[in-house]
């Protein structure tokens, strides 16, 4: 929710609206999948609008989100809690718990539950090019640009390929 770019406080603003839904989503039902999994999406979207410093105190509450939902659920949102679990731990610094092979371990986990999901694709490719993994990280790249757009992915989809064709660039790849 709330990730249409423009300006930054509209986007913190919308964030911030999916959040409280989030949380009231959450005083009905503690234990659900799809409050945690917002809940985190949004602090997420916050994290990545605010400034380094004011984002670092959301590390650990989307975390602990996105961990719920493993647990109870782990394939809602076609396993997308592994993908943002997974791109929190390879942007963070160590010191914040960040950790690189975890993120690849968890993308790859999302992948086994949805293999459908190219967002989580894009994620562990940008992952294996942080770990110096350019072979596998351009394989999955051009898949995600092979894939035609199905199922609940259609918003995103010509963003996370702009994204997948600026990634190749940089590894020196062709993006058709």
């Amino acid at each position: 929710m709330g990730d249409t770019g423009g300006q930054k406080n509209v986007r913190l603003q919308k964030f911030t609206e999916g959040e409280k839904a989030a949380r009231r989503a959450l005083a009905r039902q503690e234990s659900g999948a799809e409050g945690q999994f917002w809940l985190g999406a949004n602090l997420g979207g916050q994290a990545d609008v605010k400034s380094a410093l004011s984002a670092a105190g959301l590390v650990k509450d989307i975390e602990a989100c996105m961990r719920k939902v493993i647990a109870v659920k782990p394939t809602y949102e076609c396993g997308s809690a592994y993908n943002l679990l997974g791109k929190l731990k390879c942007r963070v610094p160590k010191f914040m718990g960040g950790n690189v092979q975890e993120s690849k371990e968890l993308l790859e986990k999302g992948q086994q539950v949805c293999s459908d999901n190219v967002l989580g694709r894009l994620f562990l490719a940008q992952t294996l090019i942080e770990m110096g993994n350019r072979v596998e990280a351009r394989r999955l790249l051009e898949s995600v640009l092979a894939v035609s757009p199905t199922g609940p992915w259609g918003p995103e989809w010509k963003r996370v390929q702009e994204t997948a064709k600026e990634e190749l660039a940089k590894l020196g790849g062709a993006a058709q």
